[in-house]
């Protein structure tokens, strides 16, 4: 038997690690920064305010060379601090994370010992093919890896290839 897992990337929300609107809230959490282009177009930015955003990565700035890929998901430089103290344009969940991909294929054959026993020897395969699942790109707007895929299987929800063996006896 083989499953086939593909799913969908989540969708997340790029946050500010410090309290741009004046709230007291100390985690920054809800406030968010200004979307000013779109973020999952590579290129420089003009209209951001950051003179680093007007060239890319290979030139020297920080604007993305690509979009979708681990090293830089979307363009960070879409992204900017509002000049004035308020919780910023860009909305709830409008970038959407890596998806999900894997085959995990079972085995079984059943040896009878006696007439009401038998001996099941079972292989199974997770993520067959070992595909790399990668979680969540840093959303903070403030940091330096802003964009950038950091991590693969963080959680634990996204294993590399495991295989199991295993004995059953049933009577």
């Amino acid at each position: 038997m083989a499953l086939v897992t593909l799913q969908s990337g989540r969708p997340f929300t790029v946050n500010r690690s410090i309290d741009q609107s004046k709230t007291g809230v100390t985690l920054g959490t809800f406030d968010r920064p200004n979307l000013i282009a779109d973020p999952m177009k590579a290129g420089p930015v003009l209209s951001n305010p950051n003179p680093a955003c007007h060239t890319t990565r290979s030139q020297g700035g920080l604007a993305a060379d690509i979009t979708g890929d681990p090293s830089s998901w979307f363009n960070p430089c879409a992204f900017a601090a509002p000049a004035t103290p308020s919780f910023g344009t860009a909305g709830r969940n409008i970038l959407i994370g890596p998806g999900l991909s894997a085959i995990d294929f079972g085995l079984h054959k059943d040896v009878r010992t006696s007439e009401q026993q038998r001996l099941q020897l079972r292989f199974e395969f997770f993520n067959l093919l070992n595909h790399p699942n990668f979680d969540l790109p840093n959303r903070i707007f403030d940091s330096a890896s802003f964009g950038t895929v950091l991590s693969a299987n963080l959680y634990g929800n996204k294993p590399p290839r495991q295989i199991q063996l295993g004995v059953r006896y049933v009577f």
